[in-house]
């Protein structure tokens, strides 16, 4: 955007003006050095508790994994417990849809969830809304990843 006025005909130009509200957004690419030592998940997870509107609020994250390749589980304290999450192993990608997956489903159901704009890059675009803000962006035209329910995050 650079000092330029947006193009309005710019298919992501609201992705790009929301994005500029760091409270509300995680925009990265999912590129990002993941492997043994590099907290990928530990950053990823920082992240979303950043922009989860109060809904997720971890007083610890660990990274933990089994070798180079994995399999690697991502140990969050939360003040309801403990919850693992096993994001699978993408090479040097995040598996971001997992992650958003598990901690979904830690969230009450009547709260903020996150929810993955439908991947066009290698970028993820993610954002912590409400059923009727979500229904709201839809119509605007914003495209959400259909994210499974999927199992529970074992807890601890």
């Amino acid at each position: 955007m650079g000092g330029e006025p947006p193009d309005r005909k710019d298919e992501f130009v609201e992705l790009e003006l929301t994005s500029l509200d760091e409270g509300r957004v995680w925009w990265e690419d999912s590129e990002a050095d993941v492997g043994p030592g590099n907290d990928a998940y530990v950053d990823l997870i920082a992240g979303l508790a950043r922009i989860s509107r109060g809904t997720l609020a971890p007083t610890s994250v660990v990274e933990m994994w089994a070798g180079d390749k994995g399999p690697v589980r991502a140990r969050i304290e939360l003040a309801s417990g403990t919850v693992e999450i096993a994001p699978r192993y993408l090479d040097d990608y995040l598996d971001v849809e997992t992650v958003l997956v598990g901690l979904n489903a830690t969230l009450p159901s009547d709260e903020p969830r996150f929810a993955l704009h439908t991947p066009y890059d290698q970028t993820a675009f993610v954002t912590c809304v409400t059923e009727v803000e979500r229904r709201r962006l839809e119509v605007r035209g914003w495209s959400f990843a259909a994210l499974p329910a999927g199992p529970e995050p074992s807890s601890g």
